[in-house]
């Protein structure tokens, strides 16, 4: 499978009053790490080794960054509000992460010699999906 480049991966979300899905537009990097963390079940009778539970994790979680230039509200808008957004991570012809997000921090910058630029950072809420692209 041949790389794909980072100006093709596409975030989307879609208000909670709409059905349609929106691209997030103006980005210039965007990145999703994964949480998978184990519960510890060391005791003494490991030795001084560390076990894990082998049928159960202790919290799973999925935490999306954007950054791009700052040309419009619509999405930072949305940071003061406490509901969830539907969103979609994809990699074309790689995968596609999507599931319910809130926002955790929104900054906004403006330097003297530089477009006006913003980082949002999400944090998932519930179960989260991750497979092919349709």
């Amino acid at each position: 499978m041949p790389a794909v480049s980072g100006r093709k991966v596409l975030v989307y979300y879609t208000p909670p009053s709409s059905t349609e899905e929106v691209a997030v537009g103006a980005l210039k990097s965007k990145s999703i790490s994964i949480n998978k963390e184990p519960i510890d079940s060391t005791t003494d009778d490991d030795n001084g080794f560390r076990a894990y539970l082998d049928d159960v994790d202790s919290l799973r979680s999925c935490d999306l960054k954007l950054s791009g230039l700052l040309k419009d509200i619509t999405l930072l808008a949305r940071s003061e509000n406490e509901e969830t957004l539907s969103m979609r991570f994809v990699v074309p012809g790689v995968v596609e992460i999507e599931g319910s997000f809130k926002f955790t921090a929104a900054e906004v910058a403006g330097e003297l010699e530089d477009a006006t630029s913003f980082d949002y950072s999400f944090g998932s809420s519930g179960a989260f999906t991750i497979g092919a692209p349709a």
